[in-house]
């Protein structure tokens, strides 16, 4: 992937990040990125893994689920903020994005951000610059840079199959639920690290050293998340795999990372469905 493409798309995330309580006017992105708006577009996808304006509306909701629950806002104050028109339009695309209404999910008092920020990342390799599209970078940095244990790699398997079968939509719905199900396991053995979605379908927790029940954990997200989700009129299931290994607070975060994807890559390799440890 060229430097520069890499590096303009990333500026225009920038903005966007920056600009998520203003009105953005696609036009302004597309100059700002030096490229036309025929090349943009779909360079941006492929960087990316969706549109500009999708971007923009998830990031939107996203944030707006900080403001839900640490603010006593009210609802249409917050769906203004955003930059939308009525508290119907938000609501609407709220629980489109997050299976819940913008109240109830204030009622439920939990902060998980459904959408994350995405950062792109150039690793030199053989000679060659390849792309990797992480989200939440910042979160997990921090998570990473004061805790060791089992870093586990959790990521939905075939998961382009269920938004082809059963509509975007309830593709949104599983994977707000997915970290529910996997916090829900870790709480119950007292572990309060949230899980992390880093990419579209792939999620990072992290067990303590101390922990003396880590096949049982694992054993018990991957059952978790096989149980049916409802959307709809339609239950659906899925499976994940599961890449395990250890992580020292002292190393490069990211490498730690790239060995649980490596770990978890390989359990779909032996055939899905599986936890592999590297």
């Amino acid at each position: 992937m060229n430097h520069n493409a890499v590096h303009q798309i990333q500026s225009v995330l920038t903005t966007i990040e920056d600009k998520l309580e203003a009105p953005l006017d696609r036009k302004d992105l597309i100059r700002m990125s030096f490229f036309s708006s025929a090349a943009f577009y779909p360079l941006f996808q492929n960087l990316v893994g969706t549109s500009p304006k999708d971007y923009i509306q998830r990031r939107r909701l996203s944030m707006s689920c900080r403001n839900l629950i640490e603010s006593d806002e009210s609802i249409l104050a917050i769906a203004l903020r955003y930059q939308y028109a009525s508290y119907e339009s938000y609501s609407r695309a709220f629980k489109r994005l997050t299976g819940l209404s913008p109240r109830h999910y204030r009622v439920r008092g939990e902060l998980i951000i459904p959408f994350g920020r995405i950062t792109l990342v150039e690793n030199p390799i053989g000679g060659n610059n390849q792309m990797k599209r992480r989200m939440n970078q910042a979160p997990l940095k921090e998570l990473l840079s004061v805790n060791s244990g089992l870093l586990l790699d959790i990521d939905i398997d075939n998961f382009e199959q269920v938004n082809q079968q059963y509509s975007r939509a309830a593709g949104d719905v599983i994977l707000a639920e997915v970290p529910n199900r996997i916090n829900k396991i870790l709480n119950e053995y007292g572990i309060y690290r949230p899980a992390i979605r880093i990419h579209n379908d792939e999620f990072i927790a992290l067990l303590p050293d101390s922990s003396d029940h880590a096949e049982t954990i694992v054993q018990r997200i991957m059952d978790a998340l096989k149980a049916p989700y409802s959307f709809q009129e339609e239950s659906i299931q899925i499976t994940v795999s599961i890449g395990i290994t250890p992580f020292e607070k002292h190393q490069e975060w990211s490498e730690g990372v790239d060995r649980a994807e490596s770990a978890m890559k390989e359990a779909k390799r032996q055939g899905k469905n599986k936890a592999f440890h590297a």
